[in-house]
């Protein structure tokens, strides 16, 4: 299947649970540490990173399923949650 940008970013976003938006929201729209991060959610600084990895895990997941070109589509992914504004 082939995605636009916006549709692919879209997609990917309503793939993920409110709490994997949060923590995606908090490390890369407000520029929070892992430190940071697991203090609002409860948990150790690993345990932020290590959800904040699981989220990457199941977005990467979806591009290897999804996307025509995998190999680059991480980089696209990274480049949509650096770039959008929060809502």
């Amino acid at each position: 299947m082939k995605y636009e940008t916006k549709d692919y970013a879209e997609h990917l976003i309503n793939n993920l649970t409110t709490q994997e938006s949060e923590i995606i929201d908090m490390r890369y729209w407000y520029d929070m540490t892992f430190d940071e991060i697991g203090k609002e959610l409860g948990v150790c600084r690993n345990g932020a990173r290590n959800r904040l990895l699981s989220i990457l895990k199941k977005c990467r997941g979806f591009i290897y399923r999804e996307v025509d070109k995998p190999s680059k589509s991480i980089k696209l992914f990274e480049a949509l949650v650096l770039t959008e504004e929060p809502s």
